[in-house]
């Protein structure tokens, strides 16, 4: 996604190293101006494009794919200031009431809960939980009970016997309405972790990730279908010679540009046809 120029770069009469291009029959593109390199993806949006027309075309179809039983995960991923927290919206303005240009997290809690009110009462129930992480300078934090987790704490990764991956020490919020389910993550945006560098005014220093746990039972056949969609907004990639980091900031700096490192390692062993990690039909090892 290109975002529009903000006002610093506006006043600075800066202009786009970036533009959609979409030759005809080639898949979407992104045109490096500097170079003249193309990049394809599945999707390519303009500044002109909506977070709604961005919604309804990449992420609408993964949260009807959660609804009917399957896990689902969207992530923004990019370099600082490129507009991930304003297109995830995890940022406390894009979740409260009547905000103008919500991101991808409050419309999928809205399309969620549409499909879910969709179901017959009488033939099947659905139950909502909550949880809403950060990951600040390698630790976990629970934004939803920041007090708690501000100590050194329990919160820690841990792999059950199933091999499955859980973060310990967590705690779920049932949620039994959109708006609960809002107000649980507006307070997690308020409490999590912001700063102020060169290039970006509100620089999120922590990866977050929002788990929706959606539980689905039906009593005529006695059956319990559960599903999960994260929604991850990723602290962007930065140079500190770029940012004027130092100190704290700086620290933060490495440690969020060694955990993309670390996410990049691992997107690109799941791609790997030749590796082991690759399994039809199943969970990929212990990766989640």
């Amino acid at each position: 996604r290109l975002r529009p120029l903000i006002k610093k770069e506006t006043a600075l009469n800066d202009t786009h190293t970036l533009e959609p291009h979409n030759p005809p029959d080639a898949p979407p593109q992104v045109l490096v101006n500097t170079d003249k390199r193309t990049y394809a993806y599945d999707y390519v949006f303009g500044p002109q494009d909506t977070n709604a027309k961005l919604y309804e075309s990449a992420v609408a179809p993964l949260v009807r794919h959660c609804f009917n039983g399957y896990n689902a995960t969207v992530f923004a991923y990019g370099q600082t200031g490129a507009g991930q927290t304003y297109t995830m919206g995890s940022g406390a303005a894009s979740t409260e009431p009547g905000a103008t240009e919500p991101g991808i997290i409050p419309r999928a809690v809205d399309h969620l809960f549409e499909l879910l009110e969709s179901l017959d009462a009488d033939s099947e129930q659905y139950a909502l939980h909550v949880s809403y992480l950060e990951i600040h300078n390698e630790e976990v934090r629970d934004l939803l009970h920041p007090a708690a987790s501000s100590a050194k704490t329990n919160i820690t990764i841990r792999e059950d016997a199933a091999g499955d991956i859980f973060v310990h020490g967590v705690r779920e919020v049932a949620v039994g309405s959109r708006e609960a389910l809002l107000a649980c993550l507006e307070a997690g945006c308020d409490a999590r972790t912001t700063a102020s560098t060169l290039m970006n005014e509100y620089s999120s220093r922590s990866h977050s990730l929002c788990t929706i746990r959606v539980q689905r039972n039906s009593p005529e056949t006695a059956s319990t279908v559960f599903s999960k969609l994260r929604l991850v907004d990723l602290a962007g990639s930065e140079r500190a010679k770029k940012t004027g980091t130092a100190g704290q900031r700086f620290k933060e700096s490495v440690t969020i540009n060694q955990g993309l490192l670390a996410l990049g390692n691992v997107i690109s062993a799941l791609g790997d046809a030749k590796g082991p990690l690759i399994h039809a039909g199943r969970r990929v090892g212990s990766c989640t």
